[in-house]
């Protein structure tokens, strides 16, 4: 699946021949708004949470500080009202390159970031490296853990500790290998206990925790399953089979059984992806198991569906990420959306998508949330540009049954070709149990944190901010935001229309700024005196208008 101070995109505005059973192997509504910022440098978000006042706080890589151009990446977190509108925004560095993998809101309305940092407390390892910040921004505190370790998300317990998810990577010979990492820690961030299995077979480490009860959980990640008592009991381990894939997300049903969403091969595997829906029972025996078979062509065709989120209902809607997509009408589909079942494996036949006007990539499993109104909030890359520094920080909300309509996206339906398959229940792995030296670090007096400025605009559509004359020949100067190159927007090119009538010739130069000219035509096109609608839109080579990419007028007199 799928690092600046400054850049948001926000959106309030997400074959083969296979047999009906098969082994797993494998409504209107409309937008609330977005934001985006023009700095050249990239951000990649990969975390999201929900604040306290039904608005959103997200986190990334930035790769610019002091709007500069700054490698590595520092860490990156922005809160957003319920409005969509930039509260306040904060970047932390250390010496090397951070990863803010996942962000937790705590029972007291603060958060807790879980990354992992190369030089963080001027150490020469990767380290397990916590942040707790106010809804102000303010740190509370922040500490590192062990050497070569990594933090992937924290859990809030009833008890107000946590248990953190990551792992560790070890020497073993002339070879390093991951183990997985489980940590419990106070609401000061010091560690009540540490757990890392280890596993013979494969490289392994726990990327997310399930809440059982007030007194168990599961940690997984991979294939494997963790289930522990809150003192650091290991109850059991298990796998799922491996040509089910890799975990993706875990939730509970109404009953207590797990419903795993997984991919196969995995999200190493870079040129096919397909995902699996499997419901166990709590004794880890398969109850149901569909499949939704994707195209092994050898081209990107890819589908992940995560995380998993219940509905109260029986009903669940999984977040999903779609990649040429062959569905069942023959056409191809990518980007984000939903997909819908319920608890006793009945699939929804059909999906929705989101149609941008840009490109999205998700770089994480942690991107999306359900929000207070119960629809679909998630962070994303936004292919602002053709190269990878016109890469933006993006955040669409959806409204009223996750839909998108207005600002230049719009949501439709895919079907969907869901089908029975086979799977073993979980089974019993002899992975070892250790139980390591993290004791923490306190990081303050060495990392740097900074206030940035996050600037941008609520919408995916182009937008015109001021238009100047020049002279000597006459010419349009036209400037704003998302004058995204031709490549960008498939095989459609950029023209400037005035009053609906294309200037014969536009002259992009670069995503806020645009030249339009041709002497005698233009001033035929702007009489003196006279207002005009000056609009930016994108055309393919039969001059047809991209359905999602047209700016409002800016009236012009010259």
């Amino acid at each position: 699946m799928k690092n600046i101070p400054n850049e948001i995109f926000f959106g309030w505005v997400i074959m083969t021949a296979f047999f009906l059973f098969m082994p797993c192997h494998l409504s209107a509504g409309q937008m609330e708004g977005y934001y985006w910022n023009d700095e050249v440098q990239p951000n990649w978000p990969l975390c999201i949470e929900n604040s306290p006042d039904n608005g959103f706080i997200i986190c990334g890589q930035t790769y610019s500080r002091n709007g500069r151009e700054k490698s590595p990446p520092d860490a990156l977190v922005i809160r957003i009202d319920s409005e969509g509108k930039v509260l306040w925004q904060k970047q932390f560095g250390a010496g090397g390159e951070v990863f803010p993998y996942g962000i937790t809101r705590t029972s007291d309305n603060a958060y807790l970031i879980a990354s992992w940092a190369y030089g963080v407390a001027d150490s020469f390892y990767a380290k397990a490296w916590l942040i707790k910040i106010g809804d102000d921004g303010t740190i509370l505190w922040q500490k590192a853990y062990g050497d070569n370790t990594f933090a992937y998300k924290a859990y809030e317990l009833a008890d107000h500790d946590f248990i953190v998810v990551g792992g560790l990577i070890e020497e073993v010979g002339t070879d390093w290998t991951i183990r997985a990492m489980v940590m419990k820690i106070e609401s000061n961030g010091e560690v009540i206990w540490t757990r890392k299995l280890r596993s013979e077979e494969e490289q392994i480490w726990a990327e997310g925790a399930t809440i059982t009860s007030g007194s168990e959980f599961i940690a997984w990640g991979r294939s494997r399953l963790y289930k522990f008592n809150i003192d650091g009991t290991l109850i059991w381990k298990k796998a799922i089979d491996e040509s089910i894939g890799m975990i993706e997300s875990i939730v509970l049903t109404s009953n207590g059984d797990y419903l795993i969403s997984a991919t196969w091969p995995g999200r190493e595997y870079t040129e096919y992806a397909q995902p699996t829906i499997l419901r166990y029972g709590a004794d880890g025996a398969l109850k149901w198991a569909k499949i939704l078979p994707v195209e092994d062509n050898h081209y990107d065709n890819q589908v992940y569906l995560c995380p998993l989120f219940p509905k109260g209902d029986g009903t669940i809607a999984a977040f999903a990420d779609f990649t040429d997509y062959e569905a069942g009408d023959g056409k191809g589909y990518s980007g984000q959306g939903a997909v819908y079942f319920n608890e006793d494996g009945i699939m929804n036949q059909n999906g929705t998508l989101y149609e941008l006007s840009y490109s999205t990539w998700i770089r994480s499993t942690k991107s999306a949330v359900t929000a207070p109104d119960g629809n679909l909030a998630f962070c994303c890359e936004v292919y602002y540009d053709d190269n990878w520094w016109g890469m933006k920080n993006g955040l669409i909300k959806t409204d009223a049954g996750n839909i998108l309509s207005r600002d230049c996206t719009d949501t439709k339906e895919i079907p969907l070709a869901w089908q029975d398959c086979s799977a073993p229940s979980l089974s019993v792995v002899s992975d070892t149990l250790d139980s390591p030296d993290t004791s923490s670090i306190d990081t303050t007096p060495f990392n740097l944190f900074y206030d940035v400025v996050v600037n941008g605009v609520n919408t995916f559509c182009p937008v015109i901010t001021q238009v100047n004359k020049l002279q000597n020949p006459l010419r349009l100067e036209i400037l704003g935001h998302g004058f995204v190159s031709p490549s960008t927007i498939a095989s459609y090119s950029l023209q400037v229309v005035i009053n609906d009538n294309p200037v014969p010739k536009t002259t992009p130069k670069d995503f806020t700024r645009i030249i339009a000219k041709k002497d005698t035509a233009l001033k035929t096109m702007l009489p003196k005196g006279v207002p005009v609608c000056i609009q930016i839109r994108a055309v393919d080579s039969q001059g047809r208008e991209h359905p999602l990419y047209k700016s409002d007028c800016f009236t012009f007199t010259r």
